[in-house]
């Protein structure tokens, strides 16, 4: 049975997105800390579905948090610079659009064909198939970790990225009546469960884009730096 609908009230998602910045996200005394621009429409639709409303109100009330968290530790100026007491230190947040990052990838054939959520496209050639793009960006990660694509950087994997990178190399399971690209899921030792491998992906081609974009970001500054 579904979850009632009053789970998903912001009485019951304020408690639930604090708990996870400060207990799950902080933590891993991260630096920076990336989140994916929630859309409001789907496929095009005029239509703005509930599921969407609750994901965007849990993002907004990611962000309110680790704003408010910075923000504290600064006014109170104890000491404490920019370490959470409670939690460790706050991380930069940057806003991510899912497609900037599928435009910036996936070259060759499906630039030009992707609309703003990096799914939907338009032009000559009709809408650009949800299940191809994200086969594509499937297969453009497995490609990196298992040496046959170039990665932008050299990979490394901790204890528990490890994990995720099992993930990800699983062989697609195939269930009745299903297409594959549609139902790519995979589960290993350790409990990890991923039923969308398109999901993964998208956060592995976030942070490898923000990581490129940081460091053409640099490069530009050094270059100016050097004229001027």
């Amino acid at each position: 049975a579904p979850p009632p609908a009053s789970l998903f009230t912001p009485p019951h998602l304020a408690p639930l997105a604090y708990t996870l910045v400060t207990q799950s996200l902080l933590p891993h005394a991260a630096s920076t800390l990336l989140l994916e621009r929630q859309r409001y429409r789907s496929g095009g639709g005029a239509a703005v579905q509930e599921w969407t409303v609750r994901v965007n109100t849990l993002e907004a009330m990611v962000w309110a948090i680790v704003e408010t968290l910075g923000r504290e530790i600064k006014r109170r100026g104890d000491g404490v610079g920019e370490e959470d007491k409670d939690g460790g230190p706050v991380p930069v947040c940057w806003s991510v659009e899912p497609g900037r990052v599928a435009r910036f990838w996936l070259d060759g054939g499906i630039k030009g064909h992707l609309g703003d959520d990096g799914i939907d496209g338009g032009g000559k050639g009709g809408r650009r198939r949800a299940a191809d793009v994200k086969r594509e960006k499937i297969g453009l990660v497995r490609g990196w970790l298992e040496g046959r694509e170039g990665a932008p950087f050299e990979l490394g994997f901790e204890e528990g990225p490890e994990r995720v990178k099992d993930v990800l190399l699983q062989p697609p399971k195939r269930r009745s009546g299903k297409k594959e690209s549609e139902t790519e899921d995979a589960e290993v030792m350790g409990g990890i469960k991923a039923g969308k491998l398109d999901d993964l992906a998208d956060c592995f081609l976030q942070a490898a884009t923000w990581i490129q974009w940081e460091w053409n970001r640099r490069r530009i500054i050094n270059d100016l730096q050097s004229i001027g």
